[in-house]
């Protein structure tokens, strides 16, 4: 069972789709990052983590964390996964 579809909203505004997207939050704060995944029979299901965006004077830091989702029809689990990388020049 595969996941078909992969649709993300982020507090700030932004959204996409994709397995794997890329976004850069342009003020340092607090922000919900939602995930909504379908696999090929229908199933979805939604999850929200939430991202600590810091000043560019302190060390880039951001840890995100959630659980498995089972999503509906198909038993399908997923995790988000994230990857920050600094962008200052």
């Amino acid at each position: 069972m595969n996941l078909s579809s992969y649709y993300w909203q982020f507090e700030d505004g932004f959204s996409g789709t994709g397995k794997t997207i890329k976004h850069l939050f342009e003020s340092p704060g607090n922000y919900s990052v939602q995930l909504t995944v379908e696999n090929n029979h229908g199933g979805n299901d939604t999850d929200t983590t939430y991202v600590r965006i810091t000043p560019d004077e302190l060390p880039p830091t951001i840890e995100i964390k959630t659980h498995e989702l089972v999503v509906t029809d198909a038993s399908t689990l997923f995790k988000i996964k994230s990857i920050v990388q600094d962008n200052v020049a």
